[in-house]
């Protein structure tokens, strides 16, 4: 995979920081945490040390459960259509495979409040939404 993250100053335009990251796919996170640590590092800020370790913590061991989810949270972004059509099955295949982790149980949950909302569903969805988000 290729990355190159950019952080440009929004006062006059200037690169601030960049960096290219070339790396096989499975690194994504220890790339991730890195552009987060130069990014703090480049704007001079703190972080605490529950921010730092949320920064250098990865969601997941799965690479499989990460793309799952990512999956999901794409059809979130798309809309409501692709919530209701793709999105829960993206979702629902991680966890009928043991993928799930905790961001990807609270995308679910949300997904299964959006359906119940839009009027998609039954009554036994909030509770579906509730009892996938206490997860």
């Amino acid at each position: 995979m290729r990355v190159t993250p950019q952080l440009v100053s929004t006062t006059d335009g200037t690169h601030v920081w960049a960096e290219v990251y070339d790396e096989p796919a499975d690194e994504i996170f220890r790339v991730q945490s890195d552009i987060a640590q130069r990014v703090v590092q480049a704007l001079d800020v703190g972080l605490r040390e529950p921010e730092r370790r949320m920064v250098q913590a990865a969601p997941t061991r799965s690479m499989e459960a990460y793309d799952y989810y990512l999956r999901g949270n794409d059809y979130v972004r798309r809309g409501f259509e692709e919530v209701t059509s793709r999105g829960p099955a993206a979702v629902r295949t991680g966890r009928g495979a043991g993928l799930l982790f905790a961001p990807a149980y609270a995308l679910l949950s949300r997904m299964q409040s959006r359906m119940y909302w839009g009027l998609l569903g039954s009554l036994a969805r909030p509770a579906g939404a509730r009892s996938t988000s206490r997860r």
